[in-house]
């Protein structure tokens, strides 16, 4: 349960106007930190919901609870909103506790690998572009590597590797041993480039000889990303890596 001071700093946030702030804040001290409907209920009891939410309800997130044909048209236009240029009017509704709801559940018993990549892809921008590291999507996506397709694994695991967290590696690395392609070679390296603080340091190892296997049958173009990656892992900084941040 939410704390009770952070809980009145949230209520004057919402008294004071400020209702943006006053969501980051119920954001960062629930959905970011455990799973739980009490969040929901709480969250609702608090906010209304903004009008972006709602006019995308009777469209988008009404279309991706319908039949396939239907649901793959809202599931392509959800994702390239999330790819869309940062803005409020886009924030209030793809971070909104329900549309995370409906997206996570019309993942459910869905077999339209098209669909699902779609999804899961959307909700891996939503964490990363708005910073929106909610656990459920992190539990729910997870779910899905299981999944017996490269294309759906990639994608998995391109969300999951958004969230600051050591489990993510285990994913990473699946993808590193299985002959991954280009998109899954990219995808280590810049997980590895963004965030290797977060690699378990009895997976460092192991990491990095993905990496050094990748560059000697490596399908990326250019290998000297790679080579910024294995430096990072080795803990030196150099001009390819900021060469990685510049060009990426």
């Amino acid at each position: 349960m939410i704390d009770k001071n952070i809980l009145v700093t949230i209520e004057n946030l919402i008294d004071n106007g400020e209702e943006f702030q006053a969501r980051n804040t119920f954001y960062k001290n629930t959905y970011f930190l455990s799973i739980s409907d009490n969040h929901d209920r709480l969250f609702y009891s608090l906010f209304s919901p903004p009008q972006e939410f709602l006019e995308e309800k009777d469209s988008s997130l009404r279309d991706i609870q319908c039949e396939d044909d239907v649901k793959l048209k809202a599931a392509r236009y959800i994702r390239k909103e999330a790819y869309k240029e940062n803005k409020l009017s886009r924030y209030n509704w793809l971070t909104y506790p329900k549309t995370i709801q409906i997206l996570l559940l019309s993942l459910n018993e869905q077999d339209d690998k098209r669909i699902i990549e779609e999804i899961v892809l959307a909700l891996g921008q939503i964490v990363e572009r708005y910073k929106f590291p909610d656990l459920r999507i992190y539990k729910e996506v997870s779910s899905l590597f299981s999944i017996e397709s490269k294309i759906i694994k990639n994608a998995v695991t391109t969300t999951l590797s958004k969230f600051n967290t050591p489990d993510k590696w285990k994913y990473i690395i699946k993808i590193g041993q299985n002959n991954p392609n280009k998109f899954g070679q990219e995808l280590i390296v810049r997980a590895v480039r963004s965030d290797s603080d977060s690699i378990p340091s009895s997976l460092k190892s192991i990491v990095r000889k993905l990496l050094v296997n990748m560059k000697r049958s490596s399908t990326i173009g250019r290998k000297d990303f790679i080579d910024a990656a294995i430096d990072t892992i080795d803990g030196r900084e150099d001009t390819i890596a900021s060469l990685f941040i510049t060009n990426n």
